[in-house]
C-alpha cells in the first residue's frame, strides 16, 4: 500500500508540475506569441507585401508581439527606397494584415522628416560651430507654417535633398542670451546669420531669433536682412516696423 501510495503522489506530483508548465507557456504565449504563430505572422506579411505592393526586394525587422491587441508588428522596409519604410500588423485573431503605408509613405511624410532632418543637421553644424557659447541654441526646419500634410502633397518620394533648390520654406531659428535685446542688436545678429548661411551655402526664407526666452523675433524673412547687409541701422528700423 505504501508502494501504492507513493507511485501516486508522484505521478500527482508530475502532473502538477505538468500544468505548472502549461500554465507557464499559456501566459507566455499570450503575453508574447509563440514561434510558430510568428513564423506564420510573418510569412503572411511578405505575401501581403508582394501581392499588395509588387514588391519583392524588401527587408522586414523588427517582428514582435502585441498581447494588447493580438496582432504581430513589423517594420517594412524596401530595398531600393529611402523613404518607404512603414509598420504592418497581422492581427493573428481576425487573420487580417493593416498598415499604415498611406500615413507615412504615399503621403510624403518620411520624405519630409528626411529631408527637414537633413537640413537641420546642416543648420545645427554650421551654428554651433560658430557660436562656441553654450548659451546660444539653434535648429533649422522646413515647411515651419505649413501642416504636415501641405509640406508632404509638395514632395515627391526619393526626392534628392538639394540645398540650392528647397522645395519648401526654410527656417533657422536660434535662441540666445543677449543683455541688449534692441532693434539694432537683433539687426546685428541677423547680419551676422546671414553672412554665415552665405559662407557655408545654407538657403534660408525666415529667420526665428529669441533672446533670454522671452523676447522673440519670428518669422522675419531673409530678404529684408540681404536688402539691408551692409546698413545695419535700415535693418533695425525694418525690425522696428516687423515687431509693431
Amino acid at each position: 500500500m505504501t508502494a501504492f501510495f507513493k507511485g501516486k503522489k508522484n505521478i500527482i506530483a508530475a502532473l502538477l508540475i505538468f500544468a505548472g508548465v502549461a500554465a507557464t507557456m499559456i501566459f507566455l504565449n499570450t503575453l508574447y506569441g509563440n514561434p510558430f504563430s510568428k513564423a506564420n505572422a510573418e510569412k503572411n506579411i511578405k505575401a501581403y507585401i508582394i501581392d499588395t505592393y509588387g514588391v519583392k526586394d524588401f527587408v522586414l525587422t523588427d517582428i514582435a508581439y502585441d498581447a494588447a491587441f493580438k496582432e504581430y508588428c513589423a517594420t517594412i522596409a524596401f530595398a531600393d527606397s529611402e523613404d518607404a519604410v512603414f509598420d504592418v500588423a497581422y492581427s493573428v485573431k481576425e487573420n487580417r494584415i493593416t498598415d499604415n503605408y498611406e500615413n507615412t509613405v504615399a503621403n510624403g511624410l518620411n520624405t519630409f522628416l528626411r529631408l527637414s532632418s537633413e537640413y537641420g543637421k546642416r543648420v545645427m553644424d554650421v551654428i554651433s560651430g560658430h557660436y562656441t557659447d553654450d548659451d546660444v541654441l539653434c535648429y533649422g526646419e522646413l515647411g515651419k507654417n505649413q501642416s504636415l500634410s501641405q509640406c508632404g502633397e509638395q514632395l515627391e518620394t526619393d526626392m534628392a535633398f538639394n540645398m540650392y533648390n528647397l522645395p519648401l520654406e526654410a527656417t533657422v531659428s536660434v535662441f540666445m542670451e543677449r543683455e541688449d535685446t534692441s532693434a539694432r542688436q537683433f539687426a546685428q545678429d541677423l547680419t551676422d546669420l546671414q553672412m554665415l548661411m552665405y559662407a557655408n551655402e545654407i538657403a534660408v526664407d525666415y529667420y526665428d531669433i529669441m533672446y533670454n526666452s522671452s523676447v522673440l523675433l519670428e518669422d522675419f524673412p531673409s530678404s529684408v536682412v540681404v536688402e539691408n547687409l551692409e546698413n545695419t541701422d535700415a535693418l533695425a528700423e525694418c525690425i522696428e516696423r516687423f515687431m509693431q
